[in-house]
């Protein structure tokens, strides 16, 4: 969901903005599905192109987060540093429906391990830009304290608060249960039971690095597939092949070894390529 309504690939002309982006997209998803009343509400995280702690997203769900002059500040992670007072409740509509947060990431809110340090420089964070989203997060733990949320402190430690530029905190403010992403779109597909007719498992993801071994998806398959062949298929790899069976990976394709290009930024590029690597894969299990 927030890859679809406040990712990085829908910033105008593929521009970072790390200190511009809000999460008030995803905000307004949220409001409209509620609007169906839903007995749960699912939150899948990841791909945010912001670092503002959820501002964006509560704002939209009926927040007002002010300045010392008392103007109305709208979500990003350059307002944050700004928020002198906070007003507004829980949306009625939210009492009655269960919230889900699917994440795989364990990261707090702030410091060294949180949002802005860890995931701020692939938002276009510069190490000043880092710094300020970082105090900013700060800040807005201290004044959700102040604004009543008892527990705003503690919650920004919780694993997973720095999820999605952290959308992660935002969404336990609101009572969300956090679970895994990778096992609980795995159990809706029932993979358990599906894998037992496969002769081979084939899994994939954009990068293969070392937040893939922390339990994202292809981690997730391959620790469930038991002792059948798992072929990664990603857009790059950061991990040597040395380091493959950390994951019990028979073999890892990757997008940047079929071309000098960045198929990232090239859709058609990508199907092509996707292509040829499955016809590989294919010739290679003859």
């Amino acid at each position: 969901m927030v890859a679809n309504t406040c990712g990085l690939g829908l910033l105008p002309y593929g521009k970072l903005e790390p200190l511009k982006a809000s999460s008030r997209g995803f905000g307004e998803v949220i409001l409209f599905a509620l609007s169906l009343h839903p007995a749960r509400i699912v939150m899948a995280l990841g791909g945010s192109a912001s670092t503002d702690g959820g501002m964006g997203m509560l704002t939209a769900l009926g927040y007002s987060f002010r300045d010392a002059q008392g103007q109305q500040l709208f979500g990003s992670g350059r307002a944050l540093a700004q928020i002198h007072s906070i007003h507004g409740t829980t949306l009625p509509e939210l009492a009655d429906t269960e919230l889900i947060v699917a994440s795989d990431v364990h990261n707090p809110l702030c410091g060294a391990q949180g949002a802005a340090a860890v995931f701020g420089p692939q938002k276009g964070a510069g190490p000043a830009d880092v710094a300020a989203l970082d105090k900013g997060l700060e800040h807005l733990v201290t004044k959700m304290a102040e604004a009543g949320f008892a527990d705003g402190a503690a919650l920004a430690e919780h694993e997973g608060a720095g999820s999605a530029g952290g959308i992660g905190y935002a969404c336990l403010l609101l009572g969300a249960k956090q679970v895994s992403g990778a096992d609980y779109f795995l159990d809706l597909l029932d993979f358990n039971t599906r894998k037992d007719s496969c002769d081979v498992v084939i899994t994939g993801e954009g990068s293969i690095d070392e937040q893939t071994l922390a339990g994202k998806l292809p981690a997730a398959v391959a620790r469930r597939s038991g002792t059948r062949p798992i072929i990664a298929v990603a857009g790059r790899s950061l991990l040597p092949k040395e380091r493959w069976s950390e994951m019990a990976l028979t073999r890892v394709y990757t997008l940047a070894d079929y071309t000098d290009r960045d198929s990232s930024k090239d859709p058609e590029l990508s199907t092509s390529l996707l292509r040829e690597i499955g016809k590989d894969i294919g010739t290679s299990l003859l």
